[in-house]
């Protein structure tokens, strides 16, 4: 019977093969099952991540699509391309550490030549105070390579 079920398997894997597998068609395996796509009813999105106050390319920003698990990261130019189902009507989102994340409508996109900014969002920190005393006694710390003043040294000179 097992033979039976490979012959029976083998024959629908080669029936449906060009389909699967046409320029047409992708496939990706997520955790615990393989998901199979049309490509020719995606809409290919491409463009450009920018710092809004520098004008300067955001290097690997994350590019999403909100609620999904698809996205992309843009290269050392600050550029990405993206594929969406056309039944998506949601927001494509853009992160990065140290800007507010933008979210775009996805009917507002052009194909290509897309320039979306990131603002600045600066974290700020508290003030630190570098002190030369052992933490444990509020004592100075003696002998300690990193106190004392500041001296240029000469290169060639041989240090002891």
């Amino acid at each position: 019977m097992k033979k039976f079920d490979y012959l029976i398997f083998t024959f629908i894997t080669l029936l449906f093969a060009p389909t699967l597998y046409s320029h047409n068609h992708s496939w990706s395996i997520s955790q615990d099952h393989v998901i199979f796509q049309d490509t020719s009813k995606l809409m290919v999105f491409s463009g450009k991540v920018v710092d809004k106050n520098s004008g300067d390319p955001v290097v690997f920003a994350n590019v999403f699509i909100t609620e999904t698990r698809i996205g992309t990261v843009t290269n050392s130019d600050g550029e990405f391309i993206i594929k969406v189902s056309f039944s998506s009507s949601g927001k494509i989102g853009v992160a990065h550490i140290g800007y507010t994340t933008s979210l775009v409508s996805i009917e507002a996109l052009k194909p290509e030549g897309n320039i979306i900014e990131l603002t600045p969002a600066p974290y700020p920190i508290r003030e630190v105070t570098i002190r030369n005393e052992d933490p444990a006694h509020g004592q100075p710390v003696h002998n300690n390579p990193g106190s004392g003043s500041l001296q240029q040294l000469d290169p060639h000179e041989k240090q002891q």
